[in-house]
């Protein structure tokens, strides 16, 4: 559409702002999309297939015209819902996709990002994980799939709470959600504090003498506050340019689909099930007819699976252990009922060897820690920050066994518990800690009943099956 020049004064009188008059003049044009509002299924959009976002020229500030609508993890119906807005909420548009809006996440709105990969201080939260997915958590499904961005190491995030494997952050510069085009009204152009900054993703340039853009709409009554088709080529040579002014080509993000599980995670893990189960299976069957060798060939190759989660190989590495150690008592109790009857009275007191090392070495892989211990404090504390360490004290001797780092609850103190975490040697305090990521009450008189852990007071393994030895235990090195 060609404005007049007359047309053009009447703009300009209304005082609308240029990225907004020009929006309109090359939205005006545009077919208006059709519009639906449901919670899932029904786009054009493979939830999986990439997807090229078009920047806006400026980012604008909208209102939602309908209540409940909804917000979601990516460009289509197909993608699930992260919240819902009322009438009028506030949202700011950064870019567009075919009917979608590119928004700044809303108040509400959360991300997620894994536990592994983070060390939290109190309310803040350290990346360190070289890069680090961040995804789109949502309060309506419970899905976590879609990633928003990535993190690289010593990037600072908010905590707002956990989910399952994850910490709830605030979402950080970079990550976006999406709204359909035809729930919003523009207002006006968005204030310079309205987008946080973020880290710059690869940049698609356009050929030299071109400008590929999408501008914002500005006017009431055209459909939407993006375009909704492929963005157009602009010729620069014929375009009227102000002197001294630079048309810049916009950058153009590509998103990439989130990652798909290995076929070697699956079958290693469903390998540890089967492993788990046989396991299980016996703990009611006599110790001289049990499969041992049978069982730790199903453990042995998981202890060193690298497509197995740090925990489980953890877990399957002591099994081996138990199992091992079970093995010698069984070879021992068949030799002596292949001798003569002068050795009945052994073979009964042996029996009930075998009941009393039943009880013992039962494997109970669902209550698998790091360490174990009295929770107590110390007078240790970090270099940087002074933050004082706690530490996991022998309940009868009072030895120290271990540091922690990370432990926030202080009602905790003096209670039996058991922490997760990762294991690492501290040079600059030259000690080993624990970066706890969670702390649980645990009766101390079912460790090694039930409960495994790599550290444990030794007064209350005495008489058990040894624990892996300290030469053994998986290390992180501090980095």
């Amino acid at each position: 559409m060609i404005l007049s020049h007359t047309e053009s004064k009447n703009l300009v009188s209304r005082r609308l702002s240029a990225p907004v008059v020009m929006g309109c003049l090359m939205l005006a044009c545009l077919p208006s999309a059709a519009s639906g509002q449901m919670a899932g299924g029904g786009s054009n959009t493979p939830a999986n297939a990439p997807v090229v976002i078009t920047p806006a020229v400026q980012n604008m500030e909208g209102r939602t015209t309908a209540n409940n609508v909804f917000v979601r993890s990516g460009p289509g119906d197909n993608y699930y819902p992260v919240l819902q807005l009322p009438l009028g909420a506030k949202i700011v548009v950064t870019g567009s996709y075919n009917d979608w809006l590119r928004i700044v996440p809303p108040a509400g709105a959360f991300s997620l990002v894994a536990k592994d990969f983070v060390t939290v201080t109190g309310t803040s939260g350290q990346i360190k994980g070289s890069v680090v997915n961040v995804r789109a958590g949502s309060t309506l499904s419970g899905q976590d799939s879609k990633i928003q961005t990535k993190l690289p190491m010593g990037s600072v995030v908010t905590i707002l709470g956990e989910q399952d494997a994850y910490y709830r952050v605030s979402p950080p510069g970079g990550a976006y959600l999406y709204i359909k085009k035809d729930f919003v009204q523009p207002v006006g152009a968005a204030g310079p504090g309205d987008v946080p900054p973020e880290v710059a993703p690869p940049v698609k340039m356009s050929p030299p003498g071109t400008s590929t853009m999408t501008p914002a709409n500005g006017l009431p009554g055209v459909s939407g506050m993006m375009t909704t088709r492929p963005s157009m080529a602009v010729d620069t040579t014929t375009m009227p340019v102000t002197p001294g002014s630079v048309v810049t080509p916009p950058r153009t993000y590509t998103l990439a689909p989130p990652p798909v599980r290995t076929a070697a995670q699956d079958a290693a893990e469903q390998a540890y099930d089967a492993a788990e189960k046989a396991t299980n299976d016996i703990k009611d069957t006599p110790l001289a007819d049990q499969p041992l060798e049978s069982l730790l060939g199903q453990w042995r190759p998981l202890a060193g699976n690298e497509a197995l989660p740090a925990t489980l190989r953890n877990n399957a590495q002591v099994a081996v252990k138990r199992l091992e150690s079970r093995l010698s008592v069984q070879k021992e109790l068949v030799a002596l009922k292949q001798n003569s009857s002068a050795t009945q009275q052994k073979i009964a007191t042996m029996d009930a060897e075998r009941s009393r090392l039943m009880s013992n070495v039962t494997i109970h892989v669902s209550a698998n820690y790091t360490a174990v211990g009295e929770l107590q404090t110390s007078t240790l504390r970090e270099d940087m920050n002074r933050t004082q360490l706690l530490r996991l004290v022998d309940p009868a001797t009072r030895d120290t066994l271990v540091y922690l780092r990370g432990v926030t609850d202080a009602s905790m103190v003096g209670r039996f518990v058991g922490v997760k975490g990762d294991l690492v040697n501290d040079g600059a305090l030259s000690t080993r800690i624990v970066n706890v990521t969670s702390v649980t009450s645990v009766d101390s008189s079912m460790v090694g009943r039930g409960v495994v852990a790599t550290i444990a007071p030794q007064s209350l393994v005495s008489g058990l099956v040894p624990e892996v030895p300290a030469s053994t235990q998986p290390v992180v090195p501090v980095k």
